[in-house]
Parts: C-alpha cells; sequence; structure tokens
C-alpha cells in the first residue's frame, strides 16, 4: 500500500474512531531504504494516525547506513514493531485494528 492509499483510506473513518492496535512514528524501513515505515501504537484513533501518515508526505528521512529519502505519497509503507529487516504490509494493520471496509 502505498502512502497516499494509507491517507486515502484512513479518511474514511471517523477522526475520532479509536483504534486498539494501530500505527505512528514513521521512518525509513530497514529493509527497503525507499519506504516508509511506521512503529505500533496502542490506543490510537485514526486521526492520530491520519496526522502521522499526512505529515510524512514530503519529508525528508534519513536511515540506517546514510541512506535517505524524501518520501510522497507514491511511497510504499510497512508497520514494522521491531525496527529489524522484516516484511510486514501496512494492511495488517487494518485487520488487527478493525479498519476494515
Amino acid at each position: 500500500m502505498t502512502l497516499g492509499e494509507l491517507i486515502k483510506h484512513l479518511e474514511k473513518f471517523s477522526p475520532d474512531q479509536p483504534v486498539p492496535i494501530g500505527f505512528g512514528s514513521p521512518y525509513l524501513y530497514h529493509g527497503y531504504p525507499g519506504c516508509l515505515s511506521f512503529r505500533m501504537r496502542r490506543n490510537t484513533t485514526v486521526g492520530e494516525m491520519l496526522h502521522e501518515a499526512e505529515s510524512a508526505v514530503g519529508k525528508h528521512f534519513v536511515g540506517v547506513a546514510e541512506s535517505d529519502c524524501v518520501i510522497s505519497e507514491w511511497n510504499d509503507c510497512f508497520f514494522d514493531e521491531s525496527g529489524e529487516y522484516i516484511y510486514n504490509p501496512i494492511t495488517a494493520v487494518f485487520y488487527v485494528g478493525g479498519l476494515c471496509p
């Protein structure tokens, strides 16, 4: 899922909707430096997650091994709680957080 798709999806829900297991704290994904990753955040809201996603657009991130990237709405997103090299698409959050359409 791209960052733009993620933002559009979150906009479909009430910003006050609680999300037991969501995301926040964007950074460059360790496995693929051109991809954005979010850390897990418990007891958040759709509005907080939307704010985190929107704030990443146009932001310059520096990752491991001095890799850097300016994030756009076309960058892929991942959910990476560990900070290690894992592959966990952001769409998994929607199943756990109850945000599937």
